[in-house]
C-alpha cells in the first residue's frame, strides 16, 4: 500500500490524504487511454466553437475574455489552446476527429480573490460547445442604486423573512429588526440601464408557518421603500418521497425566487401562483448521511428535483433514487481513491450514466481552485489537464480540499452523449427554461469527501 502519491493533479492529492485516513489500497495500473475518436489522422479540420460570458448584476451576459479552451489527444497530452476573441468567441480549428477531449478553463480575479475553474469534457462531441459561464460577476451595461427597505408582517415571525430580487436571485437577511417590522439596510438593486427596476419579493422564512409574501414593483428606489407580507399562498397536492430527510418547494420569478421547506409527510404544498412573473415551481426530495475517518469527512446521498412550468396544475410526485445505486458509487469511489488506477468503473449503477467530480481547493495564497470533470460510467480521470502556466500546483493544500463525486440524469434515462447534447442546448437558454421540457426532472446520486 502506498501512503502518498506524485501531486501530479488535485485528484489524486485528495487520493493520497485519504489512503492516510482510511487505509487500504492496491496497486491496480491502468491505461490513460480515452477520450477522441474518430478520423483525426485525415488532413481535413472541425471547429469547435463556444462562447465565454459574465453574468451581470442585472440579470444579463457580457462577453468574456478570461479563459481558455484547451484541447487533448486521446492520452490527454494537450495540442492546442484558444483564448475568446473580444466578444467571448473561440473558434479552434483542429484535426478531424467525431470526438475530443476538452477543458473550459476560467480565471476571474487576482491575488487572493483569484478563481481558477477548470470544466473537463471526455468524448464531447465535435462543433458546437455551448455556452460556458465565469464566475465573475459584471456590472456592465447595468445600473444600480443602493436603498433601504423594510418588510412589514401582521404576524409575530419566529425567523426573519427573506428578500429576493435585488441585485442577484440570492435572499438577504435583514440588519435590524423591530416588531412586526424588518429593515434591509443598503440594499443594491440594479437594471439594465434605462429599463425597468426589477420585482422585489419578500416572503416568511422558509420553515416558517404560516406562510406568508409580498411584493413590490414600479417603484423608485429613492422612494421610502416598503413590502407587506399580506398575500397568503394557495394550497395544491403533491406526493414527496417519505424516505426524505429533508423537502422543498421553490417558485420561480425569472431570474430570482423564494423557497419554503415542505413537511415530507404532507401532500400539500402552497404556491403564490398570483405574483407577478411566476413561471414555475420545482419540488425537490434530498436524503443524506455522513460518517468520518479521523478528520475526513465523507457524506453521501441522493435527491431528486421535478420542475413544472406554471400554472401547477397536476399533482406532481417526487421520488428519491435507490438507496443500493448511492451505496455502490460511495463504494467504487473509496475503492477509487485508495488504488494507484486513474480508470473508474460505475457501470454497475443502475439508471445513472453520466459521471462527474469535482475538486474545491482553497490554495496557499487564498484564492481557490475548482475542477470538474464530465464523464460516462465507465473510463478515465486524466491528469495534468491544468497547463503548468496557472502555478496551481505549488500552491496546493492538502489540507483544505473538498471532493463531491456524483452520478446525475434528467429523466428517467439519459446516456452520457444525450447529457452533453442537452448541456449545449440548454446552456442558450433562461434559467427558468433551464429546468423545464426534457430536464423537468434530475435526478443524483453523491458522495461529499471534505477535511
Amino acid at each position: 500500500m502506498k501512503t502518498t502519491r506524485r501531486i501530479a493533479t488535485p485528484f489524486l492529492i485528495v487520493a493520497s490524504s485519504l489512503l492516510v485516513a482510511c487505509g487500504g489500497g492496491s496497486d491496480n495500473g491502468g491505461s490513460n487511454n480515452s477520450g477522441g475518436t474518430g478520423n483525426s489522422g485525415s488532413n481535413d479540420t472541425v471547429t469547435l466553437s463556444a462562447t465565454v460570458i459574465h453574468p451581470t448584476v442585472c440579470n444579463t451576459q457580457v462577453p468574456a475574455t478570461n479563459a481558455e479552451l484547451v484541447v487533448y489527444d486521446n492520452n490527454w497530452a494537450i495540442k492546442s489552446r484558444h483564448t475568446p476573441d473580444a466578444t467571448g468567441k473561440i473558434n479552434a480549428v483542429i484535426p478531424k476527429t467525431d470526438f475530443v477531449n476538452i477543458s473550459l478553463i476560467t480565471n476571474d480575479g487576482e491575488g487572493s480573490a483569484r478563481r481558477i475553474s477548470v470544466n473537463t469534457f471526455t468524448q464531447h462531441p465535435v462543433g458546437d460547445l455551448g455556452i460556458f459561464q465565469t464566475a465573475d460577476v459584471s456590472a456592465d451595461g447595468c445600473e444600480c442604486q443602493t436603498t433601504n427597505l423594510t418588510v412589514t408582517t401582521g404576524q409575530w415571525l419566529e425567523y426573519p423573512p427573506q428578500l429576493i430580487g435585488y441585485n442577484s436571485n440570492k435572499a438577504i437577511a435583514p440588519h435590524n429588526t423591530f416588531f412586526n417590522s424588518y429593515e434591509f439596510n443598503n440594499v443594491e438593486i440594479c437594471r439594465v440601464a434605462g429599463g425597468n427596476w426589477p420585482t422585489l419579493y419578500a416572503a416568511t422564512h422558509w420553515s416558517e408557518t404560516p406562510r406568508t409574501a409580498g411584493y413590490l414593483s414600479n417603484y423608485d428606489p429613492s422612494d421610502e421603500l416598503v413590502i407587506d407580507l399580506e398575500y397568503s399562498p394557495t394550497t395544491y397536492s403533491a406526493n414527496f418521497d417519505p424516505a426524505a430527510s429533508s423537502t422543498s418547494v421553490m417558485h420561480h420569478f425569472g431570474d430570482a425566487y423564494i423557497s419554503y421547506s415542505a413537511p415530507g409527510s404532507s401532500s400539500d404544498i402552497e404556491l403564490f401562483d398570483n405574483f407577478p412573473d411566476f413561471n414555475a415551481v420545482s419540488l425537490r426530495v434530498y436524503d443524506s448521511y455522513s460518517n468520518y475517518y479521523e478528520n475526513i469527512e465523507v457524506r453521501q446521498g441522493r435527491t431528486q428535483r421535478y420542475t413544472v412550468a406554471a400554472p401547477y396544475s397536476s399533482t406532481v410526485s417526487v421520488t428519491l433514487p435507490d438507496s443500493e445505486e448511492q451505496e455502490k458509487l460511495m463504494q467504487a469511489m473509496l475503492a477509487w481513491l485508495s488504488s494507484d488506477s486513474n480508470n473508474y468503473d460505475l457501470s454497475n449503477i443502475n439508471n445513472f450514466e453520466t459521471f462527474f467530480a469535482t475538486l474545491t481547493a482553497t490554495l496557499t495564497d487564498g484564492s481557490s481552485y475548482t475542477q470538474t470533470f464530465y464523464g460516462p460510467n465507465r473510463g478515465v480521470i486524466p491528469e495534468n489537464v491544468l497547463p503548468t502556466d496557472y502555478g496551481v500546483e505549488a500552491l496546493l493544500n492538502e489540507e483544505s480540499i473538498t471532493f463531491y463525486f456524483s452520478m446525475i440524469r434528467y429523466g428517467e434515462r439519459q446516456s452520457y452523449q444525450q447529457y452533453l447534447a442537452s448541456s449545449v442546448t440548454t446552456s442558450r437558454l433562461t434559467l427558468t427554461e433551464r429546468l423545464l421540457g426534457n430536464r423537468s426532472q434530475y435526478s443524483s446520486i453523491f458522495v461529499d469527501i471534505s477535511q
